[in-house]
């Protein structure tokens, strides 16, 4: 070999050095690449799969809620009567629309306790009923037919059609029953039952039911003892597990996911819903890639769920990548790194895109406050922080009053504005843990960790009030508006954050009312409050166990000086609440379908002892309320004509007092109701009288004969000119159309003297006598009213 190919092989060589190089550093960036993009998929595909187990658990735990609040809604109609029918049964389920709201749930019903003793009356009663409904089952019978101590039969089952095999049986036959109904009477609490196999159509299907216990009503339930003393039954649902479950994992974002849930421990035979039933097909030949087993406890039962990543999960291109970036990297450096770039690029951007979604997710695009999905979430941390001694918390409802006149004034833009030059003079006043949220429209939230007692929060309250009633300047026009805060404490108002923003609202619009700029949560001004609540359940019981009673207030003729007649007001002599005035409880009771018999019940009350005192030489007639629900009832005329003639009174000894509002709510029938009870003789009153809005044009319509002037006009009639003119004026035009004027509320003799010179007729209030039991007021009516 000559000199000149010695040469051309160095310089070969020499050239292949950097080659091998580039071909190595190809090699490693290769291997760097693919280690990285092995571990992103990896963690993406788990986040995806974390994502929808999540999810998973959030939609089964909101669907057992809801179960139970369903539940609850029907224990209410039996704890409310003591004799539900089937037919009131049934269309209390058609009126709820639980069929469709829910479509797991297959039947709600009621299983009653009977005693061996009681068993040959319940089934003869049970089958008269039915016998005399046509679409009623006369030959219900207990089934299985054993002989036993006691029984828990199903009374009640809707829908009947598809139920009818459950209707007579004895559920203590069934075990799975057995053990969940001993759980909900020691507790209170729902429960539900182990699996339990039912018959649909021509299929054996697996099934849950849902129990809740009641009790006899007044009974002590302190205790394991007196709620097992106390039993009567349960109301139940069924659900089937397979539409449970795959009504929830059905909707899911991602379902390529095997969802097998277990009743206890991960045994085939306690296997409740599998939906690889379906998806059997999509299984990955060898073992899962993710899988992650969940406790979910419901009703004192735990359900084990397993989930396990299916084939079609996991991106092939996404898991092929990985190896394919080495490969090609092995060959091609450039095309590594400029794929690598890319890919990077990629991620990059849509790390971006995803925070801009949680961050749009989480904040007010116009304030860039956070908004009321994150104040939730924070309120939901504090309260699973599970502390035995939790530190006070305050959340604050902020509503700015006159907002929409901004609006409609100066424009959308302008408000907008508004809006968001309120949230900047805000965030200086907050604490660095505080979190201050735009709720919606012209509503805010804040949340208050960790404060050393309420004055604090009306503090900060009061400061927010003077940041926000300082002008501000919206197109050179400067403009200054108020603002009503409502303050519900942790944990005293409420221990979830459904509890306590409702807490806030209510205080909130108790300041807005009182005009109070802020207010802290009054359970006793809370119209929807757990006590009241609590009463209405308990006034079924208070009216037929004597625990009401009537108070009277007599009017007084304003020319003699002299009783005309009284006003009875209802009150309740709780047993554990002492004397409750009717403010806490007759809303409710105008609500519910108590108010026909409350109704009756205080108009023969007042009848009787209108009697009394005529056969006492006593001649006085008694008032009494009725309210819009009572004008509602056609059949009212008809028990009040009853009423009279059972106790042979006069009907024109009785006088029924209405307010404008019941008026206005459906004038036609109104009318029509009382024109009937005018027929009777009864005497019409309208009380309340300049409150709702109706006219005297109006009022000349209706078969009345006395107008009251609300309380709310006498008060200011000495102070407030304006007020003296409507009363006036109010007289004089009664006057015209022939009715009689009685004035509420009068308190001090200027008021009475005034009254007198403008010509009212009849006056009652405190000035003369407060409301007493029927007792004392028998010596005003014998003796006569002292002169004031």
């Amino acid at each position: 070999m000559d000199i000149r190919a010695i040469r051309e092989r160095a310089f070969l060589n020499r050239a292949g050095l950097p080659a091998y190089s580039v071909l190595l550093l190809a090699l490693i960036l290769s291997a760097i690449a693919w280690y990285f993009a092995q571990r992103t998929v990896v963690a993406h595909e788990r986040n995806h799969f974390n994502r929808a187990v999540t999810q998973t658990i959030i939609a089964l735990n909101l669907r057992m809620e809801a179960y139970t609040t369903t539940l609850h809604g029907v224990a209410a109609i039996f704890a409310a009567s003591e004799n539900v029918t089937r037919r009131e049964f049934r269309t209390f389920v058609e009126t709820v629309d639980i069929e469709r709201r829910h479509p797991s749930i297959h039947g709600v019903g009621l299983i009653r306790r009977v005693r061996a003793a009681e068993r040959a009356g319940y089934l003869a009663a049970m089958r008269a009923e039915h016998g005399a409904n046509p679409c009623g089952y006369p030959d219900v019978s207990v089934f299985p037919k054993e002989i036993r101590t006691e029984y828990y039969l199903i009374e009640l089952v809707e829908p009947i059609l598809v139920n009818r095999e459950l209707f007579g049986r004895d559920v203590l036959t069934e075990p799975a029953c057995l053990e969940a109904m001993e759980r909900a009477r020691d507790s209170g609490e729902p429960a539900v039952t182990a699996p339990v196999r039912v018959v649909r159509g021509d299929q054996e299907r697996l099934a849950l039911f849902m129990l809740m216990p009641l009790y006899v009503r007044g009974q002590a339930l302190e205790t394991v003892a007196g709620r097992r003393a106390a039993i009567e039954g349960f109301v139940f649902a069924q659900l089937l597990a397979e539409e449970l479950f795959g009504g929830i994992f059905g909707k899911l974002e991602n379902p390529r996911i095997d969802l097998e849930v277990f009743d206890g421990e991960i045994d085939t035979g306690r296997l409740l819903f599998d939906n690889d039933r379906v998806l059997h097909a999509l299984h990955s030949a060898g073992n899962p890639h993710f899988t992650q087993t969940v406790d979910f406890e419901a009703g004192g039962r735990r359900w084990r769920l397993h989930f396990t990543s299916l084939k079609v999960f996991h991106d092939r291109w996404l898991a092929t990548l990985p190896l394919a970036i080495l490969l090609t990297g092995s060959a091609l450096g450039v095309v590594l790194f400029r794929v690598n770039i890319a890919q990077s690029r990629h991620a990059h951007e849509r790390q971006r895109h995803t925070t801009v979604l949680e961050y749009q997710a989480t904040h007010d695009s116009l304030t860039r406050l956070v908004n009321r999905d994150y104040l939730y979430a924070r309120l939901q941390v504090t309260f699973e922080q599970n502390d035995p001694r939790p530190r006070t918390s305050a959340l604050l409802l902020i509503d700015l009053d006159r907002f929409k006149e901004i609006n409609d004034t100066l424009g959308h833009q302008s408000g907008d504005r508004l809006l968001t030059d309120l949230g900047a003079r805000l965030r200086p006043l907050l604490r660095p843990d505080d979190v201050l949220a735009r709720l919606g429209g012209d509503e805010f939230g804040l949340l208050m960790q960790g404060i050393g007692d309420v004055h604090e929060a009306r503090r900060t309250a009061e400061r927010i009030l003077d940041e926000i009633r300082r002008p501000f300047e919206l197109d050179g026009i400067s403009v200054q508006i108020d603002a009503s805060i409502g303050i519900a404490l942790y944990p005293e108002h409420g221990r979830d954050a459904v509890t306590l923003m409702r807490c806030a609202d209510v205080a909130m619009y108790i300041a807005k009312r009182n005009n109070a700029g802020h207010a802290l949560y009054d359970s006793t001004l809370d119209p929807h409050s757990p006590r009241r609540l609590t009463l209405l359940s308990e006034i079924a019981r208070a009216v037929d166990g004597g625990e009401l009673l009537l108070y009277y207030q007599p009017k007084v003729d304003m020319q003699h000086r002299r009783i005309t007649g009284v006003e009875a007001l209802a009150r309740w002599d709780h047993p554990r609440s002492g004397l409750i005035l009717p403010g806490e409880f007759i809303p409710q009771v105008e609500t519910s379908p108590l108010v026909r018999n409350f109704t009756l019940w205080v108009i023969e009350a007042a009848l009787t002892q209108c009697l009394r005192w005529h056969e006492s030489a006593i001649p006085v007639q008694v008032a009494v309320n009725i309210s819009a629900r009572n004008l509602a009832d056609s059949e009212l005329p008809d028990r009040v004509a009853a009423l009279i003639e059972r106790h042979r009174a006069s009907a024109g000894c009785l006088e029924m007092e209405i307010t404008e509002s019941a008026l206005i709510a459906d004038p036609e029938r109104a009318l029509a109701v009382l024109t009937r009870l005018h027929g009777l003789g009864v005497r019409l009153a309208i009380d309340d009288f300049g409150t709702g809005y109706s006219s005297l044009a109006f009022l000349k319509k209706l078969p009345i004969s006395t107008l009251k002037i609300d309380s709310s006009f006498i008060s200011g009639i000495t102070e407030d000119d304006n007020d003296a003119v409507i009363v006036h004026s109010t007289i004089a035009l009664a006057h015209n159309l022939g009715l009689t004027v009685v004035a509420e509320g009068v308190e001090t003799t200027e008021q009475r003297d005034l009254l007198e010179i403008i010509g009212c007729d009849q006056a009652q209030g405190y000035l003369f006598c407060r409301p007493q039991p029927a007792s004392k007021i028998d010596a005003f009516l014998r003796r006569g009213l002292p002169v004031h």
